[in-house]
């Protein structure tokens, strides 16, 4: 067993280590090359002594706390934050969608959701009746324009024959 001196030079030891590693020295600072020199000489004997002060170190520690329990947390029933069985909510709302409706208000909504889907049907339905009725429009002026055209092209064309024709005749008067 050491002697209480030995114990009162590790302690001193330990606290100069623990301080050493909290705080480099200006011997620490110097260069890399002196730091090197000097280690090789004592290496053994500094690397036992910081093994030693280490787990020391860790001995002097302040003890953790208690640490709660991970287990099921239980919450009485009368707790504020436990909500009620027997809670009351609006007619629209989601939670109220539920068999505990007489089959009179079942009834009665879905004949009005069917009036809605109805309504809403003969809405698009006179939508697209008249996209189809402006797409007639169309078709029918584009056929009344192509005529056009077509009328147009053969009147200019009757034009240049009838003045080169005459354009002939002419070169061939002088």
């Amino acid at each position: 067993m050491a002697s209480p001196e030995a114990n009162t030079s590790a302690s001193t030891a330990e606290v100069n280590a623990v301080s050493s590693l909290a705080e480099p020295s200006a011997s620490t600072k110097s260069t890399h090359s002196t730091a090197e020199s000097s280690q090789t000489s004592t290496n053994t004997s500094d690397g036992e002594d910081e093994r030693r002060s280490r787990s020391n170190s860790r001995s002097l520690r302040p003890a953790l706390g208690p640490r709660k329990p991970s287990g099921t947390m239980i919450i009485p029933a009368d707790h504020p934050d436990v909500e009620g069985k027997d809670e009351e909510y609006p007619p629209h709302d989601a939670r109220a969608m539920s068999p505990r409706r007489s089959s009179a208000d079942t009834d009665k909504m879905v004949e009005e959701t069917r009036r809605i889907v109805e309504s809403h049907a003969l809405e698009k339905q006179s939508g697209i009746n008249a996209l189809i009725e402006k797409i007639e429009n169309v078709k029918t002026d584009h056929d009344q324009l192509h005529r056009n055209n077509l009328a147009l092209q053969d009147y200019i064309g009757g034009l240049h024959r009838s003045m080169s024709r005459t354009a002939l005749g002419q070169g061939r008067r002088n």
